[in-house]
């Protein structure tokens, strides 16, 4: 075991704990707001399940430090009805709010996203649902709004845009390394972001795929961050030049 700070300049005081854990192989039934601790075989898939009724918002954060974790979500028909790898900060994977189109049994694949490389090791899966996405509020386009983000918190904003233009929105702060995540109606993840300058998020001239509703979760890389940011939020016919300066 190597014990060090992220970069060389950095020195003080740290605990570190050794203990033995017996974990099972994963798969099987998942239980909404009880975390569970799995281990994964290197090449291998993990399939677990859940019941959830039509209009139920569902979350899956699949997390480790030992692999890339990457996951995937079928239906009660079978059909895949999104994935995703890293939307969980870091190597981890995570599905935010997804609208459940009909009632019945779901399925969670996990799996490493570097299969070639035979990753696996322990990992924690945890289900939440919902009936309502808490909303933090609307968009308007030129609109630029602070708020304050507590540590482990995460906001949803909303914004109705048209097919065919182009959606641009930064998440700017001094104190957190900011993350963007953009979906749709039904949940499905459509583009992330996390450096695009520096330590700062922006998803930079989305082209909208169809006229309706959209979500941003914005949050921090690490769920220990707090401090304000500033979300801004253009919807234009033509894309945005890039050089983006701080708002006042």
């Amino acid at each position: 075991v190597v014990a060090r700070s992220l970069t060389n300049e950095g020195d003080g005081d740290y605990e570190i704990t050794l203990k033995q854990v017996k974990v099972a192989a994963g798969g099987g039934p998942l239980t909404p707001a009880k975390p569970v601790l799995a281990s994964l075989v290197p090449e291998e898939v993990d399939t677990w399940s859940f019941v959830a009724e039509t209009g139920d918002y569902i979350s899956l954060l699949v997390s480790s430090d030992q692999f890339d974790a990457y996951l995937e979500l079928f239906g009660p028909d079978g059909e895949l009805l999104t994935s995703d790898d890293d939307s969980g900060g870091g190597l981890n994977a995570a599905l935010l709010d997804f609208s459940i189109p009909e009632e019945g049994e779901y399925a969670l694949a996990v799996s490493s996203s570097r299969p070639q490389e035979r990753q696996g090791g322990v990992y924690e899966v945890l289900l939440t649902v919902t009936d309502a996405v808490d909303l933090t509020g609307q968009l308007q386009d030129g609109q630029s709004v602070t708020r304050e983000l507590k540590a482990g918190d995460q906001h949803t904003w909303t914004f109705s845009a048209g097919e065919g233009t182009y959606v641009t929105v930064r998440m700017e702060s001094d104190t957190l390394d900011t993350y963007l995540s953009l979906y749709d109606a039904n949940g499905e993840l459509l583009f992330l972001n996390d450096d695009f300058l520096a330590k700062q998020a922006v998803i930079a001239n989305f082209l909208v795929p169809r006229t309706g509703e959209y979500r941003v979760v914005a949050r921090a890389y690490t769920s220990s961050e707090t401090g304000d940011y500033t979300i801004t939020f253009s919807n234009t016919n033509e894309e945005l030049p890039l050089n983006f300066t701080k708002p006042e």
